[in-house]
């Protein structure tokens, strides 16, 4: 039987359900959709218990949570019916081995704490190169000096790449710039105004759409194992939602895209909002892996420096004039000249020309000073 809303309440002690528990019981919800059928169906919350092994409680306390992260969710009298379909990450291997792609190798978790971490772990068991890690859902997506970070559920892109080195590029500290380009290139196809901040953000217009960290392993022997992590805003984030102006443990950011806790910077940029193709994120991800597919084995055997003027292309703040932050709180102000060819950050600044490397460093325009001097 359907529980009122004094029933619910009464039994709200009980913990919530998991998030596989919610992603299940949207599957579940969703199997119409996959079926092809027009109407959905009104789903009971006893037939909901039963098949994801849920108490009615919890069914009634995770149909709350997945609407509160956005789900279109109606609740009637005798049940629960889904207004639209989720956009849920389902992909199998044929997904990531279209023509063009590098031979990925993919690896799907419905949920896990980070995807950087989680592939840093299965790189050290002995992960194959050019791995992919795909979550649907991430509960402790990283950023800045540990920061934790939220991802509204059906909305981002959470994953992770690994790529192996035989010897240490020159430039390794551009890795970042050079997924940059990959992912803003991948991305002009739904939004041509994607632009890139240094070192590892992605901008759409003056708000934040995504980002990427770069975390390396060294070993005493063998090759130079790197995990890259990308987090992109793909659907509408809930209200009032912002991100770090930028974000970066070593050379990168974040694998996740939202909420910062407790700093608010950039408002959240949406992909959907600003194309009519409205893309599933599966199709952003197959246009990125395609990018990447290209730009990483051409910096491995080439390095950066072909790739800066490609870089430089897309500088939100080339020519404009900026304060640089560092770890400490310490400021810099200066013009920003874009890059070198190694990805350090040109500034001209009163003392003369100084060049500052990817790490603890915020970028953000200078309040009241305009465009180029």
């Amino acid at each position: 039987m359907f529980l009122s809303k004094p029933d619910i309440a009464v039994q709200a002690s009980q913990p919530a359900p998991s998030w596989p528990a919610l992603l299940r019981l949207l599957r579940v919800m969703n199997a119409a959709y996959e079926a092809g059928t027009d109407v959905q169906p009104l789903h009971q919350a006893a037939t909901l218990a039963a098949a994801c092994d849920l108490s009615l409680t919890a069914v009634h306390q995770g149909m709350a949570v997945l609407r509160e992260q956005g789900i279109a969710i109606t609740q009637q009298p005798l049940g629960y019916r889904l207004q639209r379909r989720p956009d849920l990450l389902q992909p199998g291997s044929d997904a990531v081995s279209e023509e063009g792609f590098f031979p990925w190798h993919l690896m799907f978790e419905d949920s896990c704490d980070s995807t950087n971490t989680l592939l840093m772990q299965r790189a050290r068991q002995g992960a194959p190169h050019a791995s992919l890690l795909l979550t649907e859902h991430q509960t402790q997506g990283r950023g800045r000096r540990g920061n934790a970070w939220h991802s509204p559920l059906g909305q981002g892109l959470a994953f992770s790449l690994l790529w192996r080195f035989d010897q240490a590029p020159p430039a390794l500290s551009a890795l970042s710039l050079v997924v940059g380009v990959a992912v803003a290139r991948a991305l002009h196809r739904f939004a041509p105004a994607v632009q890139l901040k240094w070192p590892n953000d992605l901008l759409l217009g003056q708000a934040k759409l995504g980002g990427i960290l770069v975390e390396a392993s060294t070993q005493p022997e063998g090759p130079l194992q790197v995990v890259i992590g990308i987090g992109l805003n793909v659907g509408p984030a809930l209200a009032s939602t912002v991100m770090p102006a930028s974000m970066g443990a070593a050379a990168g950011i974040s694998t996740d895209t939202a909420t910062e806790v407790p700093r608010l910077d950039l408002p959240v940029a949406s992909l959907r909002a600003a194309d009519s193709l409205q893309p599933s994120r599966l199709a952003v991800l197959q246009q990125v892996l395609r990018e990447l597919s290209l730009l990483l084995p051409q910096f491995t055997q080439s390095g950066f420096a072909p790739l800066l003027p490609a870089w430089q292309s897309l500088d939100a703040f080339r020519d404009r004039a900026v304060m640089l932050r560092d770890a400490a709180g310490r400021c810099v102000h200066g013009v920003s000249r874009g890059v070198d060819g190694v990805g350090a950050l040109v500034l001209d600044t009163p003392q003369g020309e100084q060049r500052f490397v990817a790490g603890e460093l915020s970028l953000r325009a200078a309040a009241g000073v305009g465009q180029s001097q």
